[in-house]
């Protein structure tokens, strides 16, 4: 940047000048252009004739308005330039400016003004500087600046528009879900009633005319007896699972030991049934979560383990607890049958089993309920992969404060 400020100049400072220009008069890194009072030049340096291309003998007597832009000269922006030096004793002239073939240059000066020893105007001293590429190099970043700030702006808007397509679509879905477990809930109680009637009615007519039927009757009876059980336990499973996605949770700090010790407590006489070999590694750790969902959940697991394992094995249970990461959690093992790695994740839905009907007992609700429970209590719920015997389910849940 070139500065002028101040650079009137007097009568005697004027000559100084011409020697001095007439010394630089072969100086190429900046444009020095004398003008007379009414700015048509005078002398014409080097430098000047390297930037726009004019020679000192095409442009002397010319008024300097030639070497602005036409829009520039429209503008009157040389009559202003030169008001302000008459005025200030400078101007500034950071512009485009016109070389001879009609090219654009961009340079960084001034005007000057010279005056007598008395006050009077005697001409301008015009200064420039080829900034050209540094122009560029600015008009550039600027728009890569404005193309970056509309981007921005364009992201939050399609980010903005998103989130509220997001919240449009989960209110929705909540909506759908919500409408869902109610249409479930409903349909699991009232189908109870007329199965609790059906199954009371083959009762009595196994008690009562039992002994007219055939064994053919007889054992179809016992079908529609073992099929209402198995409906009734179903529809147990879906109230449960609906139930526990409907209720207000309140989480508190439980311990496991308690949770474990009412559990294996509820499940004694299958324990005791099946000469089951339970192991509890103490002390458990506490954990913040509802004590029901979580016997829910482990008494899925345990029951599991009891349910699914060979008739020539003795069931053998392990339950221990890691603390890691700001979480907790606690496994349960078994010496069952075991789930193929590509079901281990297919479990925890709604209705999937992995053996045929009559193979197993079981709904395929269970594990469902405890994933819902999990989530409801902050944490989740997964198999251990890879285990070559049994199966090991784990829980997590966030420590107790």
């Amino acid at each position: 940047m070139i500065s002028l400020s101040p650079c009137a100049m007097t009568e005697n400072d004027f000559l100084r000048t011409l020697s001095f220009q007439s010394a630089i008069h072969d100086v190429q890194v900046y444009g020095l252009i004398m003008l007379d009072a009414n700015a048509q030049v005078v002398t014409w340096n080097r430098g000047a004739t390297q930037l726009l291309g004019y020679t000192e003998p095409e442009v002397l007597g010319q008024h300097f308005e030639f070497i602005f832009t036409p829009e520039d000269r429209a503008g009157k922006v040389p009559e202003a330039e030169v008001e302000n030096a008459l005025r200030q004793g400078y101007a500034y002239d950071d512009r485009w400016h016109v070389r001879r073939d009609q090219t654009r240059i961009f340079v960084n000066g001034g005007l000057c003004l010279l005056k007598s020893d008395a006050g009077q105007p005697l001409g301008f001293v015009k200064i420039i500087r080829d900034q050209t590429e540094r122009k560029t190099n600015l008009d550039k970043i600027k728009e890569l600046n404005d193309q970056l700030v509309q981007a921005h702006a364009q992201l939050e808007n399609y980010t903005t528009t998103l989130e509220e397509k997001i919240n449009q679509r989960t209110h929705e879905l909540n909506e759908r879900n919500a409408e869902l477990q109610d249409f479930c809930y409903s349909i699991a109680h009232d189908v109870r009633a007329p199965l609790r009637s059906m199954q009371a009615m083959s009762q009595v007519v196994i008690e009562d005319y039992g002994s007219i039927l055939d064994p053919k009757g007889t054992e179809y009876l016992g079908r529609i007896v073992r099929a209402g059980e198995q409906l009734d336990r179903l529809t147990l499973d879906l109230l449960d699972y609906t139930r526990c996605s409907r209720e207000e949770i309140h989480l508190t700090s439980i311990s496991l030991e308690k949770v474990i010790d009412d559990v294996l407590y509820t499940l004694g006489e299958n324990i005791t049934q099946q000469n089951a070999i339970v192991s509890v590694h103490s002390p458990l750790p506490l954990v913040k979560g509802q004590h029901a969902y979580a016997m829910q959940i482990f008494g899925n697991f345990i029951s599991n383990a009891l349910k699914f394992v060979l008739p020539t094995k003795k069931p053998v249970i392990e339950i221990w607890a890691e603390a890691a990461a700001q979480r907790v959690r606690i496994y349960v093992k078994d010496n069952g049958i075991g789930v193929p790695l590509e079901h281990q994740t297919k479990i925890f839905f709604l209705f999937e089993r992995l053996h045929p009907q009559g193979s197993f007992e079981g709904t395929g609700v269970g594990l469902a309920i405890a994933r819902k429970a999990a989530q409801r209590m902050k944490g989740d719920v997964g198999i251990v992969p890879g285990v070559t015997e049994g199966s090991i389910f784990w829980l997590d849940l966030e420590p107790a404060a």
